[in-house]
């Protein structure tokens, strides 16, 4: 993991954030609480740590030590009982480092906490630790050891095997239903022609392999384990048809060799696929330091407010040409209203100073 850069906040606003003149008068930009990311930059190192990590794996093998040694009776007995009391106490002591642990990466990573299904996988076996086990529900506490199947979820390598284990379940679905129609059209052979006698091998007076269908299936399933499919199924039904040998051989040539590598073959293929997939998503969010990936998520956000107050800084000036154009029409029409005014009253002058004149001529 890559050591932070010093400033990199910093360096990020000033290089990719677009340039904005300062607002005039009582106008400020909305303020971010640049000390509410540091705290959070802090708990993602932390939880990210690989000391962390560590003390996580220890704790959880050490739970699962303690979870086994109190199903043992002596164990809790002994020393007069000290030792399953020191036990339980342990057992207490890790509960509460699995819930501080999860608090911890649910302030460090917020909503992105919940992206994971990893980190559904942990909340879930927490709460269930959580719940009251009383006698009448001794199926939580039986629970309680789910804890241990957290070791999935911390180490990577055992993540890359379950993940390669889900993602082989729809071929492994194909596989499984063509392996069921081999069994089927064996087992409708294997009543036809072997059903109906009595076979040694199995029982004080013999046993029936493939008395019915269901009964069929059955022995088809163990010869296809390979487990004593020769000396306990096979030889004595030969002893009564000798050339049964080439149905079993075709049947577990088939099955076993055929269909059970089927199955290996999709989940081999399965966990590279998801191996090539884990080291293509190692772009930046994989590969750069969690402190950074807060701070590019800060700067985005950043950027969305820089963007917001300039579309505010544009329209503002948009708005003051029309507000100074107010004024000066108002006095333009005052000027017009003054300027008309005056010719009325000049005219009415001059009509009275004519009127005036034909007074005194007359």
């Amino acid at each position: 993991m890559k050591a932070p850069l010093s400033g990199a906040h910093a360096a990020a606003r000033s290089n990719n954030a677009p340039h904005v003149a300062k607002p005039s008068g009582n106008q400020t930009p909305p303020a971010r609480p640049e000390a509410e990311a540091l705290p959070t930059s802090a708990l993602i190192r932390l939880v990210e740590a690989r000391w962390f990590r560590t003390l996580v794996i220890v704790v959880i093998v050490v739970n699962a030590i303690v979870l086994g040694l109190l199903t043992s009776q002596t164990v809790r007995e002994a020393g007069n009982g000290l030792v399953g009391r020191g036990l339980v106490i342990l057992d207490i002591a890790a509960l509460s480092f699995f819930i501080g642990e999860i608090g911890l990466k649910l302030v460090a990573y917020r909503q992105r906490f919940f992206r994971d299904p990893w980190n559904w996988f942990d909340l879930a076996v927490v709460i269930i630790a959580l719940l009251p086990a009383s006698d009448s529900l001794k199926v939580l506490r039986a629970l309680r050891v789910l804890r241990v199947l957290r070791l999935v979820a911390a180490i990577p390598a055992m993540r890359l095997v379950v993940s390669g284990l889900f993602r082989a379940l729809p071929g492994m679905g194909s596989a499984a239903l063509l392996l069921l129609l081999i069994h089927y059209v064996f087992a409708v052979i294997g009543v036809q022609l072997y059903g109906g006698t009595l076979y040694g091998g199995y029982g004080d007076n013999g046993y029936d392999y493939f008395a019915d269908l269901g009964r069929a299936l059955y022995t088809l399933f163990q010869i296809m384990t390979l487990e004593s499919w020769s000396h306990g199924i096979v030889r004595p039904i030969m002893d009564v048809h000798p050339n049964s040998w080439i149905f079993f051989v075709l049947f577990v040539v088939i099955s076993a060799f055929a269909a059970l590598n089927l199955f290996i073959g999709i989940l081999v293929n399965a966990m590279d696929s998801a191996k090539d997939e884990q080291e293509s998503q190692l772009s930046a969010e994989e590969v750069a330091d969690p402190a950074q990936l807060a701070m590019l998520d800060e700067l985005r956000e950043i950027r969305a407010e820089v963007k917001e107050l300039r579309t505010q800084l544009e329209e503002k000036p948009a708005a003051a040409p029309a507000a100074r154009k107010a004024p000066a029409k108002k006095a333009a029409a005052k000027k017009s209203a003054t300027k008309t005014a005056t010719k009325s009253a000049t005219k009415s002058a001059k009509g009275s100073t004519k009127a005036a004149k034909k007074d005194s001529d007359a």
